[in-house]
């Protein structure tokens, strides 16, 4: 037993929080998981939503992996085709010798591609989070066109 009383309610050990309906039920969606060759790397993402719809890109911080956006993607997929890449050497992708801001640029697009975002009359979004924010501004400037 601690020196100090404890607050009603509160016991002694680790404490437990719950997370939220919302949460639990976004992250028990079961993506779909695939996988695109880069210049001899293997590029994996996972996928939410209807093909149809107008695409969504995901990209990740540095040190993260795609199921970050697990949370908030089935939310997205409602209105969007989402993917959420892993970015080169991170999360399920492959490693690479030399890695470089136009190669993950083309991750990103090859990406795009395969799920058929470029399929839509709609140009495709890309939002990053951090490092995956620096990343798309790059693909944005080489891609912007497309």
């Amino acid at each position: 037993m601690s020196d100090f009383d404890l607050a009603p309610g509160d016991e002694e050990g680790a404490a437990v929080t719950l997370a939220p309906g919302w949460f639990s039920r976004a992250v028990a969606v079961e993506p779909e998981s695939r996988f695109v060759e880069v210049e001899g790397t293997k590029v994996h993402y996972l996928r939410w939503g209807d093909p149809a719809k107008p695409g969504l890109l995901l990209v990740h911080g540095n040190g993260a992996h795609a199921r970050w956006w697990s949370f908030v993607a089935p939310f997205l997929a409602r209105e969007y085709s989402v993917a959420a890449i892993d970015v080169s050497g991170m999360g399920d992708s492959g490693w690479r010798e030399r890695y470089t801001l136009e190669t993950f640029a083309e991750e990103q697009m090859a990406v795009c591609e395969d799920a058929g975002f470029f399929n839509c009359e709609e140009p495709p979004i890309i939002v990053g989070h951090s490092f995956g924010g620096f990343i798309t501004i790059l693909t944005g400037a080489l891609y912007g066109d497309r």
